[in-house]
Order: structure tokens, then sequence, then C-alpha cells
């Protein structure tokens, strides 16, 4: 659908998998979250996979999405980045390795806790 043709409509924007479908009152808060800091209304499409969030973005079926970098990454000469997380006061984007204490497998990840891997 051209731009024009949604001005009066909701901005379809897809939500990161991490939001489950089962939990109404945090997609309802970050819907209302967005439509504040927005200043319009929002229809948030909700897509199982990061690949399938991909497809909406590249398809044109969805105007933006909340994501990882990744796909952006991937896909950067099709698609503008409108905005990046802010973390302590910088643009950062913070992740976490977590492994169950007792797995032989991660032991070496263990010893090096509390470091900055780049």
């Amino acid at each position: 659908m051209a731009a024009s043709a949604r001005a009066n409509c909701p901005l379809p924007l897809c939500a990161d998998p991490v939001f489950l479908d089962n939990d109404t009152a945090v997609i309802s808060s970050l819907r209302d979250a967005l439509m504040a800091a927005m200043g319009q209304d929002i229809e948030l499409v909700q897509r199982r996979t990061y690949q399938e969030i991909t497809g909406a973005w590249l398809d044109g079926s969805v105007d933006a999405a909340w994501t990882c970098g990744y796909p952006f990454l991937q896909h950067r000469a099709h698609l503008s980045l409108i905005g990046v997380p802010v973390w302590h006061g910088k643009p950062l984007y913070q992740s976490y390795l977590i492994a169950a204490a007792d797995d032989p497998a991660v032991h070496g990840c263990v010893a090096r806790a509390g470091e900055i891997l780049m």
C-alpha cells in the first residue's frame, strides 16, 4: 500500500519475536508507549521469526520493525535505520549469553564472565 493511501491508517510495525502472543499486557504497553512517542496509531504485527519479519519489511507489508540489527545489516541497501537503542546515554546494544551453570561446554565462557566480548 502506498504511503499516501496509509495516511489515515495505523502504521504497521512488526514486533520482535521475543514478544509472545500470550503476553497481551506487555504487547499492549509496548503499543501504547510507541503510539505516544510517535504521535500516531500503530498496528503491531507479530511474526514468529526474524526471517518472517525481514520478509514483511522487504515485501512492503509493514513499514517498520522493532528487531535486532542483523537483518538491517543483511539488507541495508533496501532498509532505512530510524532509531537505535540508547544504553547508559550512548547508542549501544547489550546482549547476554545465558547457559546452565553446570554445563561443561560453557566452562570457558564462565571463566570470562564480566568481560566485554566483541
